[in-house]
């Protein structure tokens, strides 16, 4: 973690107990939830209630840069047989189709309209913390009182990737869409 971030889970980490982990969508939950189940702390998926109902609790998740999360959903819906009802047809079963021309053939309310997707702002503003998928391991470790970190995170559930990603400009106009989780990424992962 980093220095500052690190002073911050100190002083936050004394005031309270019994952590608690709340998924953002396509931020490593599956990798995450097997880290809290084999060390004791609960998971509560993406359903804010069971958050909201619990504000006594270390409530914690994953973030994730809001572009590369972004084209990870879009690799995540494609791998899909069936489109849901959120994905455009047309662009779903058009396997020539680009990632960089799926993403300008949506509508900005196209591109904010996936669910359970949401905004990272969503997820956040019912948490006492974030963190990135990086420094789960060691955050797990700190908050099941592990002797020995955990050194090894287990990658599960990863979207295939069978195109190719997506360019500056659409990446530009994703992050442009999604501003605020922008803000909450550079927040959290400048809290130094």
């Amino acid at each position: 973690m980093h220095c500052g971030r690190q002073t911050y889970w100190n002083h936050w980490s004394r005031r309270k107990v019994n952590p608690f982990f709340v998924h953002t969508p396509k931020c490593g939950r599956s990798s995450t939830r097997v880290l809290c189940r084999e060390n004791g702390i609960e998971t509560c998926g993406h359903r804010l209630v069971e958050a909201k109902n619990n504000p006594d609790r270390q409530r914690f998740t994953v973030i994730r840069e809001p572009g590369s999360r972004f084209q990870s959903l879009i690799h995540y819906r494609l791998q899909a047989p069936h489109p849901r009802k959120d994905f455009p047809k047309k662009l779903h079963y058009n396997s020539k189709l680009s990632l960089d021309q799926i993403v300008n053939a949506m509508t900005d309310k196209q591109v904010l309209g996936f669910r359970p997707y949401r905004t990272q702002s969503h997820f956040v503003a019912h948490v006492d913390i974030c963190f990135t998928i990086d420094e789960v391991p060691e955050a797990i470790a700190i908050m099941s009182s592990i002797e020995h970190p955990v050194t090894d995170l287990p990658y599960k559930n990863v979207s295939r990737k069978s195109r190719a990603g997506l360019s500056a400009k659409s990446l530009k106009r994703i992050r442009g869409i999604f501003k605020q989780d922008v803000e909450i990424w550079n927040r959290w992962t400048r809290l130094d």
